[in-house]
């Protein structure tokens, strides 16, 4: 399970083939590009084919569309609803909307947003029966911290029209946005594994 880089957009062996050809098993794929946690709970399906299984890998995915009290999470795949204006947009936009409307409120969202995905996930474990790795795949080691001064120079470059990145990189870091090491340590304590690749492959 996980998201586009468990997926494998445009690529014909992403790398649950790979491990499915290493272990010498099959293996099914049921990953979503720009997924989050609570999609998967909300399909019984989805659910009973991963108990079918003898394991489930459970890619860490971002936290960027889990949801707050400003945001609510729309279908988890990407989008989100603005609780205040009823608007759908995509969870990177509603970033951008709060670093220019509410930076004060930032670190409150944050807190708000990371606790969410962890409960997404809990949830969906809580409904796997069969033995669930915690995957963290990704460029930069869990732990960061967000960078006020980078967070501010990309709220002046939004106003004056010349910032061209989907993400406040000060605020999310790279992929998986959001998630901190805090919240990866606090949904794999309640695995049978955890196992972390840090790579650009």
């Amino acid at each position: 399970l996980g998201a586009v880089q468990t997926y494998g957009a445009f690529y014909p062996r992403p790398y649950p083939a790979l491990l499915a050809e290493e272990l010498g098993m099959s293996a099914l794929n049921l990953a979503v590009g720009g997924t989050g946690p609570g999609f998967y709970g909300q399909y019984d399906r989805l659910i009973e084919a991963m108990n079918r299984g003898r394991f489930v890998i459970l890619q860490c995915t971002a936290a960027r569309h889990a949801g707050n009290s400003r945001y609510e999470p729309e279908g988890f795949v990407e989008f989100v609803v603005d609780r205040t204006t009823g608007e759908s947009l995509p969870g990177w936009a509603s970033w951008k909307r709060i670093v220019i409307e509410e930076p004060e409120r930032i670190f409150d969202y944050v807190a708000e947003t990371r606790a969410a995905w962890v409960r997404q996930s809990l949830d969906l474990i809580a409904r796997i029966t069969v033995p669930v790795i915690f995957f963290y795949y990704a460029r930069r080691a869990p732990d960061y911290k967000i960078d006020m001064d980078a967070v501010r120079a990309d709220a002046k470059a939004i106003r004056d029209g010349r910032h061209d990145s989907p993400f406040i990189e000060g605020l999310m870091a790279d992929f998986p946005h959001l998630v901190d090491g805090e919240s990866v340590r606090a949904v794999a304590a309640h695995c049978e594994g955890y196992v972390e690749c840090l790579s650009a492959r």
